[in-house]
């Protein structure tokens, strides 16, 4: 898999066994990359052109990539990451044994609200045939992330998204600064345990790469 950032000499190829580090000293430039990464991913013109890769396929990045600037600030509940999670949560449910069980009380439950519209003067529908989409947003399932230090709150999202399949590509920004090599380290072997791909976007370069880092530098 190679991700294009058309201003760069070389493409950015993932694998297995590393992490991407794209250390960009120039400041202007810099906040371009992240720009186009947040307009490209909300399906707007960008400055920068960015495309994803595989096996000679152009990906659709929004499908494929996540972007996280703000660790503390991040959470599950954008639209575009909800309707995401209850896709892969459907699926599951196809597979489970106790599709039958709930269908069945779908089917109840929608006989039951018919019955009582019956007893309305206007016109009414009620659909055939509910989608399990459409339960969980009525109970507003949602993802909860408890942790509290930034560290343990990281591996918390990469578990989310490799459980559910959400995205192969996690892209994080400027969280050097954030952590010591340790911790790193640990974020690092995390991710590629759990098959999710780095990009760290740094603002500076470290002339010393840590393990699993594979450093690219636009100065």
């Amino acid at each position: 898999m190679n991700l294009e950032i058309f201003q760069l000499e070389h493409s950015l190829a993932f694998d297995d066994e590393s992490v991407v580090i794209l250390a960009i000293e120039n400041q202007r430039f810099y906040r371009e990359i992240i720009e186009s990464f947040v307009q490209t991913l909300n399906d707007e013109p960008a400055p920068i052109e960015i495309q994803l890769y595989e096996a000679g396929e152009r990906l659709v990045l929004a499908k494929e990539l996540l972007l996280i600037t703000d660790v503390f600030g991040f959470d599950f509940k954008q639209r575009t990451l909800v309707t995401k999670i209850y896709k892969q949560l459907e699926k599951r449910y196809h597979i489970s044994k106790e599709t039958d069980v709930i269908d069945q009380k779908i089917v109840e439950l929608r006989s039951l609200i018919t019955d009582q519209l019956t007893e309305c003067a206007i016109e009414l529908t009620v659909d055939d045939a509910t989608s399990l989409a459409t339960i969980f947003k009525m109970f507003n399932l949602r993802i909860d992330i408890e942790e509290t230090t930034m560290f343990q709150r990281l591996l918390a999202i990469i578990d989310v998204i490799a459980e559910l399949v959400l995205v192969r590509v996690l892209v994080l920004n400027n969280i050097r600064c954030y952590f010591n090599a340790n911790e790193l380290v640990e974020i690092y072997k995390y991710a590629l345990y759990h098959q999710v791909k780095l990009l760290v976007i740094e603002p500076q370069y470290h002339q010393k790469a840590l393990m699993y880092e594979k450093n690219v530098t636009y100065r």
